[in-house]
């Protein structure tokens, strides 16, 4: 479940307000975009009644962690790849400048 923080009051307790919005649909084939009201459910503090902002829950934060960390290790070792494929060129080069 995600967490809720009031960006005035910082409290945490809320309620959940039916809403409509009008949202904008696909293009029809006459290229008329079509409009549309869609019930949502948007949080609203107790005390102050101001829209809440939504916070990622520490699950999510930690799944963004351990995905950057994981392409942080692969840029790492393709590096690492990299350079030791242009180390092994140039030290060949080397070699056949030396023995030729």
């Amino acid at each position: 479940m995600p967490i809720y923080s009031c960006p005035k009051c910082l409290g945490d307790k809320f309620f959940l307000r039916n809403e409509n919005i009008l949202v904008a649909g696909p293009v029809g084939p006459t290229g008329i975009t079509s409009m549309k009201n869609v019930p949502v459910k948007t949080p609203i503090c107790k005390q102050c009644n101001e829209t809440m902002n939504v916070l990622p829950s520490p699950e999510e934060i930690e799944q963004e962690l351990e995905y950057k960390e994981r392409m942080n290790l692969g840029i790492k070792s393709l590096l690492g790849l990299a350079l030791s494929f242009f180390g092994v060129i140039l030290l060949g080069n080397l070699l056949i400048n030396l023995f030729s």
